[in-house]
């Protein structure tokens, strides 16, 4: 039995009112005109060429992105990978032209190199399109015949629709993973690798919603979603993860976004209506939102130092005084660039900083750059290869008679980019820039390892999607409950070994703890009850 969902996309639409206007083209369309705007306006900020320049890159780099959904089958064909490349530009660069054009701010503000900066971002999206394109063109057609490592994703339950009774354990194996994990034992491990699993539930108002009554659900699951996010949010105040806070909501709305850019169909009556009371409701949870983060932020430096009771007390503490909390935000962004080493301020808003890779990629590029001499290229070479052999597990390590004690790469490739650079003391996990570190350590060949790259990225993001009865092509439950890091970091990453360690741990063993937590889901079930049929 083929126990798959058509939900990923619309069929073409029917309705005689052809002229109306058809949701996805209307929200890239909303997209192409929100850059020109915030472009126009960015002129008005601040007219300097730096600026000017910076905003001209980045609309060109948006504008084809945007184009290129628009006017190819790529979103039809292969979705999730075309979503990712979007990602990229959303998150590190029309991202950043949007915020701060609403907060009138110029583009370039507290950056080393702007313009190098957006053309660097703006030229290996270039890449990644290409290569898409050309993926695209001599890649199978959707609904052809299953290859063999296909065929056996198949069977282990990949391509099927998980019931909401399995999505909640799952879930339960997720909080379970978060609590166990965090260190450096085998068990803690162990739990780090379950974490993303904690999503899963958060996929059963989508389920519901594209099923209708053919995926039944328990009467109490949107009370039990309720307090299971509630207790989420709790989790994320003891630990001090404020990435935590925004991932379920975040996850369900870039299914719906991804599902809205996919569509064929007519915008329905009411439907900005709708968008107008979500968009009021998001705007009047901004600031509060805004401040939640900063409070978390003030209490960051005894994060893992306190129990998690007092955490909780010291970020409630950091909330009632909200104006210290504007008072030292505003002190951070009034810091002349030139009189600080580093410094991570770009955005007025910290929650939409949590979002905006920008100032991380510029970071990382500025100090890149300046690595010039051998020796220091020697070391970053040292430190990059130990970095791929510690991502190899434990075992594969003891079989290849490595003895490498992984406790003591205890910081970021963003720490060493800046150590090389300005000296100082290692571990403050400073984020990096795959952008940086390759240019660093390969020059002009860079973007060809970037390309070879995006291909294997390609490759398993076409794993994660497969053709419906219906003739769509869908993706994958996995997929979804990794869609926020997919879309942040899809093709790019802090490291390169980060992005190559994706290619060659990361997607298999997120695929095999999800069918494993499917196995346990089926056993506790039954086969019957762990999954859904729906038409």
């Amino acid at each position: 039995m083929n126990h798959t969902v058509a939900h990923a996309t619309f069929p073409p639409s029917t309705h005689a009112g052809a002229n109306r206007l058809i949701l996805g083209r209307f929200i890239l369309g909303a997209l192409l005109c929100a850059a020109l705007t915030a472009t126009v306006l960015q002129i008005l900020i601040d007219a300097s060429v730096d600026n000017v320049a910076s905003a001209c890159i980045v609309l060109a780099s948006s504008l084809s992105i945007l184009l290129y959904m628009y006017w190819s089958q790529a979103l039809k064909t292969h979705p999730l990978s075309v979503f990712v490349i979007f990602g990229f530009c959303l998150t590190c660069q029309l991202g950043a032209l949007l915020a701060q054009t609403l907060y009138w701010t110029p583009l370039a503000y507290s950056l080393y190199d702007p313009i190098f900066t957006f053309g660097t971002l703006a030229f290996y999206q270039a890449i990644a399109l290409a290569v898409h394109a050309l993926y695209c063109y001599f890649s199978a057609p959707p609904g052809a015949k299953d290859s063999l490592v296909r065929g056996v994703l198949r069977s282990c339950g990949l391509y099927c629709t998980p019931s909401a009774a399995t999505l909640w354990i799952m879930g339960a194996m997720g909080l379970f993973g978060s609590y166990i994990g965090g260190g450096h034992s085998v068990t803690n491990k162990f739990g780090d690798i379950l974490r993303f699993l904690i999503w899963a539930p958060f996929l059963i108002p989508w389920y519901r919603h594209r099923g209708g009554d053919a995926y039944a659900i328990p009467k109490h699951t949107w009370t039990l979603l309720g307090l299971y996010a509630g207790v989420i949010f709790v989790m994320a105040i003891a630990t001090n993860g404020r990435a935590v806070l925004f991932k379920g909501v975040l996850t369900v709305a870039l299914l719906y976004l991804l599902q809205a850019m996919r569509s064929n169909e007519p915008i329905k009556r009411g439907a900005f209506v709708r968008l107008g009371f979500l968009a009021l409701v998001a705007a009047l949870a901004i600031q509060p939102l805004n401040m939640l983060v900063a409070a978390m932020g003030s209490a960051r430096a005894v994060r893992g130092k306190v129990p998690p009771m007092e955490m909780i007390t010291k970020t409630y503490d950091a909330l009632r005084n909200p104006r210290a909390l504007r008072a030292s935000a505003e002190a951070d962004r009034d810091t002349p660039l030139y009189l600080t080493a580093y410094d991570e301020v770009y955005l007025k808003n910290s929650m939409l900083g949590r979002f905006v890779e920008t100032k991380f990629h510029d970071n990382a590029i500025h100090f890149g750059r300046a690595i010039v001499s051998d020796e220091s290229k020697s070391r970053l070479w040292d430190v990059t290869i130990e970095s791929f052999v510690a991502a190899l597990p434990r075992q594969v390590l003891s079989a290849l008679g490595i003895k490498l004690d992984k406790t003591e790469i205890r910081y970021s490739m963003g720490d060493y980019l800046f150590y090389l650079v300005k000296g100082g003391s290692l571990g403050s996990y400073r984020t990096g820039s795959v952008f940086g570190q390759g240019i660093a350590l390969f020059g002009p060949l860079f973007p060809i390892v970037y390309a070879i790259v995006c291909l294997g990225i390609f490759n398993w993001l076409r794993l994660l999607t497969f053709s419906t009865e219906a003739g769509t092509v869908a993706v994958a439950a996995v997929a979804m409950i990794n869609i926020w890091p997919l879309f942040q970091y899809g093709v790019t990453a802090e490291s390169l070994d980060g992005l190559v360690g994706m290619i060659i741990r990361g997607f298999p063993q997120m695929i095999f703890v999800y069918c494993l937590a499917l196995g346990v889901a089926r056993c506790v079930l039954g086969d019957r009850y762990a999954q859904r049929e729906l038409a």
